[in-house]
């Protein structure tokens, strides 16, 4: 059967920098505060923005990705909308920027999950520096081929009433609907650093943010028109065949549904609530812990609704091997998957996940964590940063990607951290992406020359100070096992970064090639119980 899923829009641009992330978290909290409850989604490989987007509307964020994801998988996430007044998903780059070879569904391009969901396209469109010819711009957009439906436009960076109407004028010859001109704002900016904007938890004073946002957007933006125009063109999603098919294909997709709606209640976010669970409030980790956060971690890692008790009636096991729960009855790991496709949402690594959570690690998607969770496992958070041990009953520990190039003296100095992990990778598994790669590896080298210890486990060394971007999709090929799956298993990912490789003596984990099919050097390593790849797991391939 079809899913009953609410209108939405795309917010997309000619190119990056226009102002789309402004524009998206002022809608969001404009309809939120306005009673509407908006699913906030992002277009792409992006880890950062979605928590931006939780901050804005309450509820969880979730990546749609043409490339890496398969049809069942984009249908169940996109599922994550049932019960919501609309969809609103923010695009990546420019609308139909993506990559030249298509990958599970399409090449990744924000026009392609339009296209795909049925969701008509807002243009936000930089006016500065010119004023009818604007229009000309817009226009291809609505005629390059396999373009999205186009709503119409929001001017931004409007210098005049005069510069205004002229180009209102010429979107008006065009015929192309305006919904709003934004003036120009130099204080209406999100701070940056080198891999984009500075993490949710880091803003000093995101809330507020946030809220001038959504003031400029209803001062200058028909929010009943663009709420109109969702509604009136939004098509028959592409997906939704294929994703009523995944119900019943076993394949772990549907885990990610089967958690946004397995319980009564749920909180603003769209969680699940456990009995004697407080709503979660906007801006707070999405991340079920068993147990309380210490002072030390980072804002992103707490949830203070959590309780010690789940971590202490689960049980510890092994993955593969049944956790012993109160009464005796036992549950099932789930097993590594030895043949993923491309509609795979990956399996949870483990029942028991210590996952690094602090400003030092912090890059993981939302879609695995909800998957994992839906499977069963329990998420453990630690902060490295704050010098603290993984629950020693895990049955691995997780470090996601992060900036430990921005805390490397500070990382060097966790003793406490360093012999745990040292302690638990003896026995049972340890995996880093990207960062957490980085943090495994024997050394950084940060952006000044100097050299800081890392855990050494690995013997990786790395270096901020020689400066190159990694940047693209990855599909890798394991040539060892690592958690969650068999050697020879393909996955899809995403890489960005700008440590260089100084040594990586380690036996490679994976074949890697970039989206064309080309063998890149970041290939990973293994070495014994501890894994790591420079690339973020996004999906299970073919």
């Amino acid at each position: 059967m079809s899913r009953a899923l609410p209108p939405g829009l795309m917010i997309s641009a000619p190119a990056s920098g226009a102002g789309k992330t402004t524009v998206t978290l002022g809608l969001l909290r404009a309809w939120t505060m306005a009673g509407r409850k908006v699913q906030p989604f992002k277009s792409g490989p992006d880890y950062i923005d979605p928590a931006f987007h939780r901050a804005a509307s309450g509820r969880v964020s979730l990546n749609l990705d043409s490339w890496a994801m398969g049809g069942a998988m984009l249908g169940v996430l996109a599922a994550r909308a049932e019960g919501a007044d609309l969809a609103l998903a923010e695009g990546s780059m420019g609308l139909f920027d993506g990559v030249a070879s298509r990958g599970a569904t399409d090449n990744g391009s924000s026009a392609s999950i339009a296209r795909r969901m049925g969701w008509p396209v807002v243009l936000v469109l930089d006016v500065s520096g010119q004023a009818q010819t604007a229009a000309a711009g817009a226009s291809g957009f609505a005629h390059y081929p396999g373009a999205p439906k186009l709503a119409g436009v929001i001017l931004n960076r409007v210098a005049s009433p005069r510069h205004e109407r002229l180009a209102r004028l010429g979107m008006e010859a065009a015929g192309l609907r305006v919904f709003g001109a934004l003036p120009r704002r130099i204080d209406l900016t999100l701070p940056e650093r080198h891999l984009g904007l500075v993490q949710a938890a880091e803003h000093p004073d995101l809330d507020r943010a946030i809220a001038e946002y959504a003031a400029f957007l209803s001062d200058h933006v028909d929010l009943d028109a663009l709420e109109a125009a969702a509604r009136e063109g939004s098509g028959a999603p592409e997906q939704r065949a294929e994703g009523a098919a995944a119900d019943g294909r076993g394949d772990g997709s549907q885990a990610v549904l089967t958690s946004s709606r397995s319980a009564e209640a749920s909180d603003e976010s769209g969680r699940s609530l456990g009995a004697g669970e407080a709503p979660n409030p906007a801006g707070q980790s999405a991340i079920t812990t068993g147990r309380r956060e210490p002072a030390e971690s980072a804002p992103a890692a707490r949830d203070p609704h959590t309780q010690r008790a789940a971590a202490e009636d689960s049980g510890a096991s092994s993955a593969g091997q049944p956790a012993q729960v109160k009464g005796g009855a036992s549950i099932s790991t789930p097993q590594p998957a030895q043949t993923p496709t491309a509609a795979s949402t990956p399996p949870p690594p483990g029942r028991r996940i210590a996952l690094a959570q602090d400003a030092a690690f912090s890059f993981i998607y939302p879609h695995l964590l909800a998957a994992w969770e839906a499977a069963g496992a329990q998420i453990l958070p630690f902060s490295p940063l704050a010098d603290e041990a993984p629950d020693p009953s895990a049955d691995l520990v997780w470090l996601p990607g992060g900036y430990p190039e921005l805390h490397a003296a500070r990382l060097a100095g966790a003793a406490r951290f360093h012999a745990a992990l040292r302690d638990h990778a003896k026995t049972r598994p340890v995996h880093g992406e990207c960062g957490g790669y980085m943090a495994l590896g024997a050394a950084l080298i940060d952006k000044d020359g100097a050299r800081h210890q890392m855990a050494g486990l690995l013997g990786l060394v790395t270096s901020y100070e020689k400066r190159k971007m990694h940047l693209g999709y990855r599909m890798a090929r394991l040539l060892a096992p690592s958690p969650g799956f068999a050697a020879g298993a393909s996955l899809r990912g995403h890489e960005f970064h700008y440590s260089t490789i100084i040594e990586q003596p380690d036996p490679p984990l994976a074949r890697v090639c970039d989206a064309d099919g080309n063998e890149i050097p970041e290939t990973g390593s293994v070495r014994g119980h501890v894994t790591g790849t420079f690339f973020h797991l996004i999906a299970g391939a073919a």
